[in-house]
């Protein structure tokens, strides 16, 4: 005697979708990406700033080291000066002494003493000076050193802070007594 085995047979029907499981691993992929672009965007957004601010920086250092060379040449061309000690100590006074740090605004060619900070002011016209305009993040400080009997040390260093980080562009030059 045989005996009937019954089977049953289970039919899947394949229903399409997502499982909450892939549903989450997508938004996780997702919020990686998307903070990931974020990040890029906002460090390329500083570096832009960055790069801004230093080039300003820039130009106004090559400004204070042309106005020292204008002043410097309006100087030698006017009176007869022996030594650059002599020269530095009558048109830059402030800026020779100890410790000494100065300021020249471009508007008026003045040479002034500047202790602390000196921050310069940009005007409504989009010019950098000290006497009006709305302070700028700036600050230009000019030293100078005498080397020899016929030269002489300037350095401009113009600085400012980026976020919490001070930043600095600084020049260097040698001044010579050129006329004789």
């Amino acid at each position: 005697m045989f005996t009937k085995i019954h089977t049953k047979q289970y039919s899947y029907e394949y229903k399409k979708g997502f499982t909450i499981i892939e549903a989450l691993v997508a938004i996780f992929i997702l919020t990686v990406s998307v903070t990931a672009l974020m990040s890029v965007v906002t460090q390329g957004i500083f570096n832009s700033s960055y790069i801004k601010n230093k080039a300003v920086a820039i130009s106004l250092a090559q400004e204070g080291m042309e106005l020292v060379r204008n002043i410097q040449d309006s100087a030698l061309l006017s009176n007869e000066y022996v030594d650059f000690d002599s020269l530095a100590s009558d048109v830059f006074p402030p800026c020779v002494s100890n410790d000494g740090v100065c300021t020249i605004d471009p508007l008026s060619l003045e040479v002034a003493s500047c202790q602390d900070e000196c921050p310069l002011r940009l005007s409504d016209t989009g010019y950098f000076n000290y006497t009006y305009g709305e302070v700028s993040p700036f600050t230009r400080t000019i030293t100078m050193n005498s080397d020899t009997v016929d030269s002489g040390t300037v350095e401009v260093i113009v600085s400012w802070v980026q976020g919490n980080t001070p930043r600095e562009v600084a020049y260097q030059s040698n001044l010579f007594l050129w006329i004789e």
